[in-house]
């Protein structure tokens, strides 16, 4: 339709007794009106609804008597005068002049229409214009997601009423396979079988909700398991390491070359201290030795310095607990705002947890968003020394200085605001930010997926349950589970496999035919 209106523009203003070449690179609109009118062609629907300005089209090209002749282009393929066209049309999508020539209208007198309410309220919502059938799909799709947001369930609450942070998560992870989705559906619904959760359902089978794995007394909820269990602390620092790798991976493809970039590297060794003597800085900053000794050794995940526009980031990733657990009550449990090991997995600067007693707020997601918050807060404390050192060397009005921390919870939740305001001060382009979030959430939603496997291929027998409930030993009729059985049962039945009379007799017989068994 932009097409036939930009061609029907351009007739009617050329004198009709002028010969016109036109170049156009809709092939759609020159078969239509080539075929219109003629007895082998019948339009679709789709065809029909822009009668109105296909035939108006066709008056004005029957009116002309010089010779009017079309020739087909290629579009987005770099001739001049196409993308020209293609800039005016845009501004003219920008124009708030009326239209010439307006989109077909529902001639249906009992045609649906939305209220601006329902418009508000479920946006973005289709114009009148379209069918019937899609404003009640999009009505009906609304009220179930407003219906969803509703619900007093963990994953509603959690999820669900936080777009900005939650919308990138819940929107990619269709795309996993079908074992990542069902872990990470047990996290995001409080379902996770930690001893805290199975204690719950099964208090006679699991008498206790304390961690079997680091012997520390703590029940094992799924923040413990995520962040202070000592049993899983290497598990948690490969599963940040393997988020950094993708993060760093996507991170040297998006920057600009001008970029250099380092990667887990001291800060003595990227030779960012060289600018002033030492003592001036110690003098300046009013630092000990031990001190500049100290920050020379920190070790962010990354440092990234651009010469050309004197800017230099200090970018550590972060991946704390971004959810809430429950005891055994259904009640909450305050999650400590410190999140602990599995913040500093893999930089360096381990601290222990510090157990916040303060009550927990009312709303599940805040709580952990709050989490997360402190966790980028954490990070901009271990730096804050190093970020002053680096000004007063380059100089505070001349060089941009930021400690950005890459904040993303263990279940694929990301601190959006921080990673869009990290990729902004890194100038990485406006087209690639979406999928670098995307690739964000995404790793660390596999990341937490080793730590279950991890977990699961601990030992067994090292959970506490009664003798009667022990792994193998329920009453599972004649079908044996793998695994299930000692060393002396399994010895007792080849015994009476190898005695069988009927196996013997089996062995003994003489066959007859071309075929025989080979003894």
């Amino acid at each position: 339709r932009p097409e036939a209106a930009a061609l029907h523009a351009a007739v009617k203003i050329v004198p009709a007794d002028v010969p016109l070449l036109i170049f156009v690179d809709c092939l759609v609109l020159l078969a239509i009106l080539a075929r219109w009118g003629q007895e082998d062609f019948w339009p679709d629907p789709d065809e029909i609804k822009h009668f109105d300005i296909i035939e108006a089209c066709l008056q004005e090209l029957r009116e002309r008597q010089a010779p009017t002749k079309f020739v087909k282009i290629k579009s987005h393929s770099g001739i001049l005068m196409n993308e020209r066209a293609d800039d005016l049309a845009g501004q003219g999508c920008d124009c708030k002049e009326d239209l010439r020539w307006p989109g077909p209208k529902k001639l249906d007198p009992l045609r649906l229409s939305a209220r601006p309410s329902t418009r508000a309220m479920y946006a973005p919502f289709p114009d009148c214009n379209v069918a019937d059938k899609i404003l009640v799909s999009r009505a009906a799709e609304g009220v179930e997601r407003v219906a969803a947001r509703a619900r007093g369930t963990l994953f509603s609450q959690s999820m669900l009423n936080d777009p900005i942070n939650c919308s990138v998560i819940l929107s990619s992870i269709s795309s996993q396979a079908d074992s990542t989705v069902r872990v990470w559906m047990q996290t995001v619904c409080g379902h996770y079988p930690t001893m805290a959760r199975l204690h719950q359902i099964y208090p006679t089978k699991y008498p206790s909700s304390s961690c079997p794995w680091c012997g520390s007394g703590e029940p094992e909820t799924l923040y413990h398991f995520t962040s202070v269990c000592s049993k899983f602390h290497d598990a948690r620092t490969e599963a940040h390491n393997r988020v950094w790798r993708v993060i760093t991976g996507a991170l040297r493809r998006a920057v600009p070359p001008e970029w250099r970039i380092f990667i887990e590297t001291n800060i003595r060794a990227t030779g960012l201290l060289r600018g002033l003597p030492r003592r001036r800085v110690e003098r300046e900053s009013a630092l000990s030795p031990q001190d500049m000794e100290r920050i020379g050794n920190l070790r962010p995940d990354a440092v990234a310095v651009n010469h050309e526009l004197k800017k230099i980031a200090i970018l550590d990733l972060t991946r704390p607990y971004d959810g809430r657990d429950r005891d055994a009550n259904g009640h909450p449990i305050a999650t400590p705002l410190r999140t602990g090991v599995n913040d500093e997995a893999g930089s360096g600067n381990e601290e222990s947890p510090d157990h916040d007693d303060t009550e927990p707020s009312g709303d599940p997601h805040v709580e952990g968003r709050r989490s997360m918050i402190m966790a980028a807060e954490r990070k901009q404390e271990s730096y804050k020394e190093l970020a002053d050192v680096l000004r007063q060397i380059y100089g505070r009005t001349e060089w941009r200085i930021e400690v950005l921390p890459w904040v993303v919870g263990v279940r694929g939740v990301v601190d959006a605001a921080g990673i869009h305001r990290a990729m902004a001060f890194l100038d990485i382009p406006q087209q690639r930010r979406s999928s670098f979030v995307r690739k964000t959430a995404l790793a660390s939603v596999q990341a937490f997926e080793f730590l279950h496997r991890v977990r699961h291929s601990s030992n067994p027998w090292a959970i506490p349950v009664v003798e009667a409930m022990r792994m193998g030993e329920r009453g599972l009729g004649k079908r044996r589970r793998k695994g299930g059985s000692s060393a002396v049962s399994i010895w007792q039945r080849w015994k009476q496999l190898s005695c069988d009379s009927m196996r013997l007799r089996l062995q003994q017989s003489t066959w007859r035919g071309a075929w025989a068994p080979k003894s």
